[in-house]
């Protein structure tokens, strides 16, 4: 379990049905102070990508400039470098196997809890290597040019990018 700022965080990687767990999502999106989330894989570049949107969203919070009414969906638009709360929600329940699940919680027993809670509800822990898919999470992001990048290798220069768009998602939308 790593700690962000006052938040204790766990990123499990995994199998998990979205349908099996909407019940414990949708409870959990309730909690102002608490992050829960299952991340399609797919839509990530790196857990880098996971902890900058995790820092942005609680320090939104913190200084009352959030968008969302909780702490859980203010990450997802961070994660998804949007300000549009439908199309965060859209991206986060694409279909798909390979998950992130995302818990981040004041409290380290609440934290340890809502992860018991998401095994009980079928997320089965697996490790797996990311495989981000440069050229579909380029157009999933909109970001049209990594020329800029060009003597990195693409999928760090895809990082680069995405976590630049964290940065400024608020300034740009």
């Amino acid at each position: 379990m790593a700690t962000i700022n006052d938040l204790h965080v766990i990123t499990k990687k995994g199998f998990a049905s979205t349908e099996d767990m909407e019940e414990m999502i949708n409870k959990c999106l309730l909690s102002k102070h608490a992050i829960f989330a299952l991340i399609p894989a797919e839509t990530i570049v790196s857990e880098l990508q996971i902890i900058s949107a995790i820092e942005k969203a609680e320090q939104a919070f913190k200084q009352n400039k959030g968008i969302a009414k909780n702490l859980s969906l203010e990450f997802l638009l961070f994660l998804y470098c949007t300000t549009q709360i439908n199309r965060a929600i859209e991206i986060a329940c694409k279909r798909t196997k390979k998950h992130v699940l995302v818990i981040a919680s004041k409290s380290k027993q609440l934290a340890k809890k809502m992860l018991e809670c998401a095994k009980k509800h079928g997320f089965e822990e697996r490790e797996f290597k990311l495989k981000p898919n440069v050229a579909k999470l380029s157009k999933l992001y909109k970001i049209a040019c990594l020329s800029a990048y060009k003597h990195m290798p693409k999928q760090n220069a895809l990082e680069l990018a995405i976590l630049e768009k964290q940065a400024l998602c608020r300034i740009l939308e």
